[in-house]
């Protein structure tokens, strides 16, 4: 098995590698920083807009799978900085696809969000960039004939996410800290969360089904 993890210093990311190492998956990880919880062996540092080296990687690893959590998260972030966004999201997405594509891979798996379900009545930058990789993951499926499974997730919690600032992680902050919880506008809004063990023991099956 060839694995690649992009992402795999960020939240999401550092919760599956401590999730694959459980079930002794080899697995190689790209990122722009290093993990600052665990140590990796197979890792490279590398920003995904970088495609000359970013290809260099996939001719030596020959690469059949990969999980593609890299981005720039949050709608703050970037409603913030929309030209990183593009980069970051966009950008690295379009790489990647065209480098999966020229060197065979497998299957992709790309994480996406919730946000792009109402994108259209709410639009956002994050939003956006989010619409346009799924959308660019559908015409690659199919007029390039290429398998890739989008996979939503929204308002992820867990361990390794003590930076972390969405609402969710906002509130059990401050309760485990016994800090009063702001509430927004009428307070009857709702949102969906899950625990980032249970994301990560949903997307390994998506990625690798049972024969």
């Amino acid at each position: 098995m060839s694995l690649l993890i992009t992402g795999s210093s960020g939240f999401i990311g550092t919760n599956l590698i401590k999730y694959l190492n459980k079930k002794n998956v080899k697995y190689f990880g790209v990122d722009k920083k290093v993990n600052n919880y665990i140590k990796l062996k197979n890792f490279y540092k590398l920003d995904l807009k970088n495609k000359l080296k970013l290809e260099k990687i996939f001719r030596k690893r020959k690469f059949k799978y990969i999980i593609h959590l890299a981005a720039l998260p949050g709608f703050v972030s970037c409603h913030i900085n929309p030209n990183k966004a593009f980069n970051d999201n966009i950008l690295a997405t379009f790489n990647l696809l065209e480098l999966a594509k020229k060197n065979k891979v497998r299957k992709i798996l790309l994480a996406s969000s919730m946000g792009v379900d109402n994108f259209k009545k709410n639009p956002s930058i994050y939003g956006l960039t989010k619409y346009f990789c799924e959308q660019l993951s559908h015409t690659y499926v199919k007029t390039k004939k290429m398998n890739i499974t989008i996979c939503k997730i929204a308002n992820v919690f867990g361990p390794y996410s003590d930076h972390k600032t969405s609402v969710v992680h906002s509130f059990i902050k401050k309760i485990l800290k016994k800090k009063p919880v702001n509430i927004h506008k009428n307070g009857l809004q709702e949102r969906d969360f899950i625990y980032s063990h249970d994301v990560c023991k949903i997307l390994f099956p998506v990625l690798f089904p049972k024969e």
